[in-house]
């Protein structure tokens, strides 16, 4: 479905901007990172991406979920969370995969708008600065694909794909994988 063709739905749907009858500003954004035996990248994805969101004051949580990791992972991320207070390191104790550790990262973050971003730094940093600046002009999701014409990422006002960034007041009604 092109940029186009989705911007239309959302029209119908009465999705998009300026929904909202009563718009609050976001107080906080909760990045979610699953992450299994990611010892060879973990510390650098998430000071990148603190370094990102301080550098633009964003203000956030990184919650990095060691997925039942049988290398150093959740050892460099207490080590990182010394030094870094935003950094929130749990262990997934339950039953293990990526849409189990998106879900214990979910159940305990505590920002009101959430991003759900690769632990191999695959996302880009920039972009989840660009989805915090769009949900706060009252967007209601926004999502990015590099497989989408036009690279790296698109925003796109409403539709019922699983969307990688949103109000946590939306959380139940897009998420798919759970």
């Amino acid at each position: 479905m092109s940029n186009e063709q989705q911007a239309e739905l959302s029209r119908e749907r009465g999705a998009g901007v300026g929904t909202n009858p009563d718009p609050k500003p976001l107080q906080m954004l909760s990045i979610v990172i699953p992450a299994r035996d990611e010892e060879g990248c973990i510390e650098s994805t998430v000071e990148h991406l603190h370094l990102e969101l301080k550098l633009n004051g964003v203000p956030h949580e990184i919650v990095v979920v060691d997925d039942g990791s049988s290398d150093r992972t959740w050892e460099i991320l207490i080590k990182a969370g010394d030094r870094m207070p935003e950094l929130r390191a749990v262990k997934n104790e339950g039953r293990h995969g990526f849409g189990c550790a998106i879900q214990k990262g979910l159940d305990v973050m505590t920002g009101d708008a959430v991003v759900i971003m690769m632990a191999d730094e695959s996302d880009d940093c920039r972009d989840v600065v660009r989805y915090w600046q769009k949900l706060n002009e009252d967007y209601d999701y926004v999502f990015g694909s590099r497989f989408m014409k036009g690279g790296a990422s698109s925003i796109i006002r409403g539709s019922s794909i699983c969307s990688t960034a949103w109000p946590t007041s939306l959380s139940a009604s897009f998420l798919p994988f759970v």
